[in-house]
């Protein structure tokens, strides 16, 4: 009977062999994917390491540059608080415990006088009286320096004896003006006065007055009649349309005093006006308000002018200034780019650092002293953020540019403004009126034989 399920050795060899191999090939497999997978692992630890130590240097460097922004900010606030301190007190000044303990370098500590013998208390201890005294300022060193050399100038004038070059030190200490002239302390020495005589044809010593007096003519009535009948009406009307403007007698002549007063007295009547005294103080007040606008709009055009050209740098710098798009982005962006030696972003920062400080003296400045305050710097550092994308910078430049214009237009309406008021006040034109033609001139007094002598008037000056 035939076996069917006979196995040829050799088939069964082949069959081992090809198993044998069949599992090598996998265990090969399987190592060379667990070796793979170990590697793939090992890198991913160290990418994620790098990357937390990279965030760790990072969060130190924003850390310590807040603190050192922080520290800048607190030098300057305490600056600005010392030089306000400084400002309103002189040397010798009592402050306060409290100022004595924020401004140590300037204010000298209070102390403890001891006086007299109060007697004993109940537990036998001497008690005595015991005057306080309050911290006193003692000034920066540039005011102490100023102060010892008043004082050894005030020890040397003191030594000095009676005399013009005393008198004359002396008005400088206790002025403070450099700039007095000598001359005025010049002794007076006599000088000839003398007159005409005009019937004898001669020239008479009348006496003597101290050098550099000022003298006068006094005239005679009939002179004083016959001068304000030479005043033609045209040109009396017109210094009497001038002393209601401005308040002022337009003429020391004595001849025309009188006769101005009257015709401004019936040109007021006539046409409603107010009384010189009145013009006089609205056109003193006019001429202040233009000088000192005057004095505004230059400094606002100083100003603005600098802000104009540092605008102009700043606005080179923001081509290759990195941008991330949006504000919020660009604080950690550019942080990490100055950090790591970015020159566009130094050059950014030093231009926008030139432009902040003139628009905050225009835009907060009330009297364009040029005197920077720590708010009126943090308000401008608000409206041109540093962490601003390029084109909100542009558009915050333009609404400022256009603010500085605005300024200086207004201030020109207004001295604009001013001059009219002063060329219109007291003239018939400010009333609604015209002033007349003509104005009948005062009436001459018959003309008296000249005197022999003049007299004269010494004023001395």
């Amino acid at each position: 009977m035939s076996r069917f399920d006979f196995q040829s050795p050799g088939a069964n060899m082949v069959g081992a062999l090809r198993k044998f191999l069949v599992d090598r090939e996998e265990q090969e497999r399987k190592r060379f994917l667990d070796d793979i997978t170990a590697t793939r692992e090992q890198r991913l630890g160290e990418n994620a390491q790098a990357a937390t130590e990279v965030a760790r240097e990072n969060a130190l460097s924003l850390k310590d540059a807040r603190e050192s922004t922080g520290k800048l900010r607190e030098q300057q606030i305490a600056k600005s608080e010392l030089d306000t301190f400084t400002g309103q007190h002189l040397p010798g000044d009592e402050v306060s415990n409290a100022d004595a303990a924020k401004f140590p370098g300037v204010v000298k500590a209070g102390s403890v006088t001891q006086g007299a013998h109060l007697g004993t208390d109940e537990s036998g201890v001497d008690q005595y009286d015991v005057t306080e005294k309050k911290p006193e300022y003692q000034g920066t060193g540039d005011q102490r320096t100023a102060e010892a050399e008043r004082q050894a100038k005030v020890m040397y004038v003191n030594s000095l004896p009676p005399g013009p070059q005393k008198e004359f030190l002396t008005a400088q200490i206790k002025t403070g003006d450099k700039t007095l002239p000598y001359q005025m302390f010049e002794p007076k020495t006599p000088e000839d006065v003398y007159a005409v005589d005009p019937r004898a044809k001669t020239v008479n010593k009348i006496g003597e007055v101290p050098k550099g007096s000022h003298m006068s003519t006094v005239p005679q009535p009939n002179q004083t009649a016959a001068a304000a009948g030479a005043t033609n009406a045209d040109g009396l009307d017109m210094m009497a349309w001038q002393y209601l403007q401005t308040g002022q007698m337009p003429t020391r002549n004595a001849a025309l005093i009188g006769p101005i007063a009257n015709r401004a007295a019936a040109l007021k009547n006539e046409h409603g006006l107010q009384d010189p005294s009145a013009a006089g103080a609205e056109y003193g007040a006019d001429k202040t308000s233009l000088a000192q606008v005057t004095k505004q709009i230059t400094a606002v055009k100083s100003f603005k002018d600098t802000a104009k050209k540092n605008i102009a740098v700043l606005k080179d710098t923001l081509d290759d200034l990195p941008d991330a798009g949006a504000s919020i982005l660009n604080r950690p962006f550019r942080s990490l780019s100055g950090m790591v030696g970015n020159t566009d972003m130094a050059r950014f920062n030093a231009a926008l650092g030139t432009v902040q400080p003139e628009l905050s003296r225009i835009l907060n400045s009330a009297n364009l002293t040029g005197v920077n305050t720590v708010h009126a710097q943090q308000e401008v550092e608000k409206m041109l953020d540093s962490n601003y994308t390029v084109g909100q910078m542009l558009a915050a430049l333009e609404v400022l540019e256009q603010d500085m214009n605005n300024r200086e237009t207004s201030m020109n309406d207004m001295k604009a403004s001013i001059r009219s008021s002063i060329t219109s006040r007291g003239s018939a034109g400010h009333t609604g009126e015209k002033p007349p033609a003509e104005a009948p001139a005062p009436a001459a007094a018959p003309a008296a034989p000249a005197p022999a002598r003049g007299k004269y008037k010494v004023t001395v000056r």
